[in-house]
């Protein structure tokens, strides 16, 4: 028993230290893709973390996808939306946002009809 409670010891410095020393957080880009109930792609929305920039798209011409992001661990910032018609082929994308590393966010995007979301880090 001692053995086992001195190898969970050494395991548990040795995750303490990989933790510890682990690189700075790398680019952490989303999609989050809206389908209808045929499962085509409706609408998607993304997050280009290296850029802070938020993007959506809907892909039935005149019909309005919207995406919303709020920061789930810095209330204070700003709620963003963002909004595409489906009238043309580029997505409508915000500048950069200067969003803070590392903040959890929920994003939801979704049209008249439906709609998804995800949890992502910026």
């Amino acid at each position: 028993m001692k053995r086992a409670i001195a190898s969970m010891g050494a395991i548990a410095a040795g995750l303490t230290f990989a933790l510890s020393n682990a690189a700075p957080a790398q680019a952490a880009d989303k999609t989050i893709t809206l389908k209808n109930p045929s499962g085509t792609v409706i609408a998607r929305a993304t997050w280009d973390d290296s850029h802070d920039t938020l993007c959506v798209r809907s892909f039935v011409k005149g019909r309005t996808a919207t995406v919303t992001m709020e920061l789930l661990d810095d209330p204070k910032y700003p709620v963003v939306r963002k909004s595409h018609a489906g009238s043309s082929s580029t997505a409508a994308c915000t500048g950069n946002l200067s969003i803070p590393e590392d903040k959890r966010a929920f994003a939801i995007v979704g049209n008249e009809d439906r709609s998804t979301d995800g949890v992502f880090f910026t």
